[in-house]
């Protein structure tokens, strides 16, 4: 009958990119994440509706955000900047106001009350007055100078802020500043001076580029019109042409190299005649070192820098935030592997309810081989309080993540471009010119399907791909220790210290992961995916969803977060206990809002001898687990690395979410064949390791394989496959050959 019919309900999520909308299977919409009316004030939601014989159906749903008094006056100044030229009497400075708007409704706005906060220190040099009919009754403020300015003195400097304390007719209040511009002169001598220009060539075909401007000493920084520039007789190089506002422009595709370049400054108001001498240190960015980049967001304005060249910017001692976060990673990828920053750019990310501006770096790390960006990205994310401390700014993520809120649908990939441009950050005497590179989020679900032919990096870890006839391939692999079909490491021990980590979870709406294990604790972490530290900051972007699987009490159990909403525990309580020194099998399913959790593929003597009860269904309860995930939301977001057998530890006061401390954070015992989306993990390499506590092989495994072995050096073609039990029968040793690879029954 009609009524017996089951549906199932989803949100488009094209229509909801924020994920901030839930359905669940009654039918009942809510409001899964925070709303911000000035952020989105209206959706047009569509929900989906599935029956068993796959039609579906469509719902439009307008949702209107009602405003609140969330936001407080925000000032800004007319004109904007405020500037006040040095040298000049009080009486001749321009008029200067302070206005406010509120991005809420009028029933939270205007009329505004102003005052000057405690903590102004300029009142010396500034009259700050509030008048409650200021700008058509909105209220504002008046600044008038009280004396003479020299912006080249140290106080007040070049930049004087008026920290202002505002309420709206609401009474929320905040505290906010405004900023007046102290105007420059040019009443400063002129000197020699020197500066040096990175550029980096993106695979050396770095096109025509304006690469930064010559620099002299001058306390002065506006008069630049005052002064001509031209090379220096003999000093100047083919390649580069110099222009009279002292811009430098190089030709396209000049070879990495150093190159010395020397311009004569005039300045004409001065009559003053300087020499800038310009070393252009030219360096190569291959592909490899692209396809390999780090890379981190670090936020502009409140609690960031206010603008890129604050990044590279030297203090009093020569050094800047970029060369403190290069030492920083030095340390913590350890070794001779050399940090390279290769792009610096400005952009936008998307939050929450807000966006926020940002400086995009990418980064790479190489020694003997380059390192991978799991590696790169997992270090930010492990070391975030600490990095965050040095370079002075808050860190927006670790990576540049286009996924988190994307408008695709099922599946979701990072992908990054760059082209033959070049972007240019300037701090005077340091000038990085980086490669111009972007970050789109790319509608796919990375699924590994085998090709028909070799392919480049197709045979990992030195292996060689051979063709075979009339399709296929095969990896000769360099190492007897890699069974792997491509040559990966299948199986990898940990002592109940260790961790190792692999790159993240697919953003998909359906994964299919199984894993084995052999242990003979109870209690274990065998996998996490998901946040490494608190990331609720203001200007950070919160990463809320995971994944872990483990084992309690000798049974299995996993549990996967989406949207940051609700927890979905799935555990198989009625299996035998797993903790017994056998390989045992766990395969994870997701597809859509259902969850499938399987041990040892049904084919235990349990599962095996379950009688129908008297519905006619197999009870397979023992072994099996299915469930409706509550959030709808069908998608991981994770953009940290994979940790296995253990987690790796956070510096400052950053914690893993209170889901995976609870209970047992270590593992002891043997994991191997763990594929995610039919695509088997390198366990043999991983990204990152506690060396000491984890390695390849399994320890327990090996023993009974030597025990059983005939002659030494057992399984050359193939891979010993054992239960570490007391008593070893001869049915439990096991070679799975090297053809089992190549023609997979």
């Amino acid at each position: 009958m009609w009524m017996d019919i089951k549906y199932w309900f989803r949100i488009n999520r094209q229509t909801d990119p924020k994920r901030q909308f839930s359905i669940d299977q009654s039918g009942s919409l809510r409001v899964a994440q925070r709303l911000d009316r000035e952020d989105i004030p209206r959706y047009n939601l569509i929900v989906e509706a599935f029956d068993p014989a796959g039609n579906v159906g469509s719902q439009r749903i307008d949702i209107y955000v009602q405003d609140v008094n969330d936001n407080a006056p925000i000032p800004y100044t007319v004109p904007n900047p405020c500037v006040f030229m040095e040298n000049t009497d009080p009486a001749m400075q321009p008029k200067c106001e302070i206005y406010a708007h509120d991005p809420d409704t009028a029933e939270f706005g205007p009329p505004f009350q102003m005052m000057v906060a405690p903590d102004f220190k300029y009142g010396a040099y500034l009259s700050v007055v509030f008048d409650p009919n200021g700008d058509n009754g909105n209220g504002s403020m008046t600044v008038t100078a009280k004396q003479r300015f020299d912006r080249e003195a140290e106080f007040p400097g070049k930049q004087l802020e008026i920290p202002i304390i505002l309420a709206d007719r609401g009474g929320l209040k905040i505290e906010r500043s405004v900023y007046v511009i102290i105007g420059d002169e040019n009443d400063n001598p002129m000197r020699d001076g020197t500066m040096t220009i990175f550029v980096n060539s993106y695979r050396g075909k770095l096109g025509r580029t304006m690469i930064g401007r010559v620099y002299v000493e001058d306390k002065d920084d506006w008069d630049l019109p005052d002064k001509t520039f031209t090379w220096a007789p003999g000093k100047s190089l083919p390649g580069f042409e110099l222009a009279s506002n002292g811009e430098i422009t190089m030709d396209a595709n000049m070879p990495p190299r150093t190159y010395h370049l020397v311009a004569d400054v005039v300045d004409r108001r001065r009559n003053e005649h300087a020499l800038g001498t310009v070393n252009v240190v030219v360096k190569l960015v291959p592909e490899i070192a692209f396809m390999n980049q780090g890379g981190l967001r670090i936020l502009l304005g409140t609690n960031g820098f206010v603008a890129p060249d604050d990044f590279i910017r030297a203090d009093s001692t020569g050094s800047s935030p970029m060369s403190r976060f290069v030492d920083k990673m030095n340390e913590y990828i350890g070794g001779t592997a050399a940090v390279d920053v290769f792009s610096i750019k400005k952009d936008v990310a998307v939050l929450q309810t807000t966006v926020e501006e940002v400086i995009d770096v990418r980064f790479s790390a190489h020694g003997s081989a380059y390192r991978s960006p799991v590696l790169l990205n997992g270090l930010i994310a492990q070391h975030r309080d600490e990095l965050q401390q040095a370079i002075g700014a808050t860190i927006v993520s670790a990576g540049i993540d286009m996924c988190k809120f994307t408008v695709c649908d099922m599946g979701c990939e990072t992908k990054n471009y760059a082209d033959e441009k070049g972007v240019v950050v300037s701090a005077n005497q340091t000038v990085i010119v980086g490669v111009n590179a972007w970050s789109n989020d790319t509608c796919t679900c990375p699924v590994f399907i085998p090709p028909a032919s070799c392919r480049a990096d197709l045979c990992v870890n030195g292996g060689v791909c051979h063709n075979t006839y009339p399709r296929g391939f095969f990896c000769e692999c360099r190492n007897n220790a890699l069974k792997g079909f491509r040559c990966q490491g299948t199986t990898r021990s940990f002592d109940g210290q260790g961790y190792a980590w692999f790159k993240p979870m697919p953003a998909c709406t359906s994964l299919n992961m199984s894993l084995q294990f052999m242990t003979r604790q109870a209690d274990g972490l065998l996998l996490y995916n998901g946040p490494m530290g608190d990331n609720s900051s203001f200007g950070q972007i919160d990463y809320r969803d995971y994944i872990i699987v483990r084992l309690v009490s000798g049974r299995v159990e996993a549990e996967l977060m989406f949207n940051g909403v609700a927890a979905n525990p799935i555990q198989v309580a009625g299996s035998d206990m797993l903790n017994d020194g056998k390989w045992h099998t766990i395969t994870l399913t997701q597809s859509g809002k259902t969850l499938e959790l399987v041990v040892d593929n049904c084919y235990t003597i349990g599962a095996l001898s379950m009688m129908q009860d008297g519905s006619g269904f197999l009870d397979d309860s023992s072994c099996r687990r299915v469930i409706t995930s509550i959030d709808d939301d069908e998608r991981l977001n994770i953009n940290t690395p994979l940790q296995i057998g253990g987690l790796a530890p956070l510096s400052g006061n950053d914690k893993y979410p209170a889901a995976v401390t609870g209970r047992t954070q270590s593992y002891t015992g043997c994991v191997r064949n763990l594929f995610i989306n039919n695509e088997l993990y390198d366990l043999g390499v991983p990204d990152l390791a506690s060396n000491e506590h984890t390695q390849m092989g399994c320890d327990l495994s090996e023993a009974v394989c030597d025990l059983n072995s005939i002659r030494g050096g057992y399984c050359i073609h193939g891979e010993c496959i054992a239960d570490a039990v007391v008593i070893v029968y001869i049915d439990l040793l096991r070679i799975r050959s090297f053809t089992d690879w190549l023609f997979p029954l």
